[in-house]
């Protein structure tokens, strides 16, 4: 999220913007529809340093897979960045895109990771794979 402004360092604002419009048509959708249900969707991607790689190269991966990996969801239920409003009731439903060609993770390893750190249900809407012909 954020990709059109990193150029113009405005990423974080971008992102706040994003957050804050998503919690707001949340709550506009509820306050007419109390039963309608919402799927915060996101691509799962883990990263590693390619060896031999450079401290920086690991520590980018390591704040990539702690930090940015879930930072959507982690605004959206006020886990961090609480004064834009989240709550954890933001996070209905968590989809999972799954596209082999953007991580270097094994689904299996990657859903469990997700499964047991969320209380709230989770689907993957989308994934790729590239098949052998």
């Amino acid at each position: 999220m954020g990709t059109l402004y990193e150029r113009h360092g405005e990423r974080h604002s971008f992102q706040n913007a994003v957050i804050k419009a998503t919690i707001a048509a949340t709550d506009a959708i509820r306050a007419v529809d109390s039963d309608c249900r919402f799927i915060q969707v996101d691509p799962f991607m883990y990263r590693e340093a390619i060896e031999p790689a450079s401290p920086e190269a690991r520590n980018a991966a390591r704040d990539f897979n702690d930090i940015a990996r879930f930072q959507t969801w982690d605004m959206l239920s006020g886990k961090t960045h609480p004064e834009l409003g989240g709550k954890p009731d933001y996070l209905d439903i968590l989809g999972i895109n799954y596209y082999v060609d953007n991580q270097q993770w094994l689904l299996h390893q990657m859903t469990r990771s997700i499964l047991f750190s969320n209380e709230c249900p989770s689907i993957i809407p989308s994934a790729k794979h590239w098949a052998n012909a």
